[in-house]
């Protein structure tokens, strides 16, 4: 998962990720029993992948308040819903990498759910 040397969030994003694998399969390992797991926001979903790659089996459910490239543009006070259609992806905002590990998460998730009232659309043709 490439993420810029400078950005440490994502980094111990990455590393945290890392950390909760390898935890789920040390426990799986002792417990022999069904678990659900519940990861929030995108700096959760790393596991979520791991878990997957690993073949570790959880169920998954990960949730997020707004998606992260929503939560950009809403602050950047860009009249976010007038002017969806107009709205470059992430890469402008540099948060690329922090979006795909979001994308992914929702993707690999067993169940994915999202607090706001307002649709997010999450799919290869239109990703917000």
């Amino acid at each position: 998962m490439p993420s810029p040397p400078h950005d440490t969030e994502t980094n111990d994003t990455i590393i945290f990720g890392y950390l909760i694998a390898w935890f789920l399969g040390e426990v799986l390992q002792q417990l022999h029993k069904a678990v659900i797991t519940h990861f929030h926001e995108w700096q959760a979903g790393v596991a979520i992948l791991l878990c997957r790659k690993r073949y570790i089996d959880v169920t998954t459910v990960f949730t997020t308040h707004v998606t992260l490239l929503g939560r950009y543009l809403c602050a950047g006070n860009v009249n976010f819903y007038n002017n969806l259609q107009y709205f470059d992806k992430a890469g402008k905002r540099g948060i690329y990498h922090c979006y795909c590990i979001e994308c992914a998460a929702a993707h690999c998730s067993d169940v994915f759910t999202m607090v706001s009232r307002n649709v997010c659309t999450m799919d290869n043709n239109h990703p917000l």
